[in-house]
């Protein structure tokens, strides 16, 4: 199972990594891992506000200003660094910072272990890393979830209808507080965790969708849909193996 893969990759490779000024970084090794075989965690705290340059790049970890260009919750993997960095006063429920960890993790997996047979280009994994999460979040809500994802399907179904050429699900408003996103997912305890919520609830919900009108073409269709709207510049210079489609 990919997401086991990954957590035992995160449990025998990770090592905490503290950030030093213009990308720098200070590791704290591990003697049963060559330090090139690494992935660094480097969690980025308020006090680096005051220690790091005030155009340093991870200064947008650091502090929870609003013109932070990084929104708060956020991990991002930097495959040149092998480094997963997580923002200050990360202040997101326990389970989102588990799933968004098992995200930049697979990211990581793909760079360190996969390397030229990870799948690209990058919309291919950003494919896969969403839909580990789709499968991690339904696992953990049951068959509750999957009832609740079919209460979307029409809603789903419609705006995928009138969408044109971009179809962009979005969760009604009137549905983001439904009562079972609760216990099923997290509390929404501040706008911020609502929206978060839904954007998760919006991914399983287009998942699903696609799994029950597409049977065993879903993947596919799933990736079209990330290409269209999370797809980022590639970053697969160097790598010259066919593009795969795992």
């Amino acid at each position: 199972m990919k997401k086991l893969a990954v957590v035992i990759f995160l449990r025998e490779r990770a090592v905490l990594a503290v950030p030093r000024p213009y990308n720098g970084l200070a590791c704290v090794y591990r003697p049963d891992v060559a330090p090139t075989e690494t992935v660094r965690i480097v969690p980025v705290i308020s006090i680096d506000s005051w220690l790091l340059p005030h155009d340093d790049y991870w200064q947008n970890y650091a502090t929870l200003r609003p013109s932070s260009k990084v929104p708060v919750g956020a991990a991002t993997f930097i495959p040149g660094d092998r480094a997963i960095y997580m923002p200050g006063g990360w202040s997101r429920p326990e389970r989102q910072r588990g799933l968004k960890m098992l995200h930049e993790g697979l990211h990581a997996y793909d760079r360190l272990i996969r390397k030229r047979h990870m799948p690209k280009p990058r919309w291919r994994r950003e494919r896969n890393a969403e839909y580990l999460v789709v499968r991690v979040l339904r696992a953990i809500g049951g068959q509750a979830f999957t009832d609740y994802l079919d209460t979307l399907i029409s809603e789903v179904a419609s705006q995928y209808a009138s969408s044109g050429e971009r179809f962009c699900f979005r969760l009604p408003f009137s549905r983001q507080d439904d009562p079972p996103l609760d216990h099923l997912l997290w509390p929404a305890l501040s706008p911020a965790f609502r929206r978060d919520r839904a954007l998760e609830v919006e991914r399983c919900a287009v998942a699903h969708f696609y799994e029950v009108r597409y049977g065993a073409k879903a993947l596919a269709h799933y990736g079209a849909y990330v290409r269209t709207n999370h797809w980022e510049p590639d970053d697969d210079v160097g790598l010259t193996s066919q593009s795969v489609a795992a």
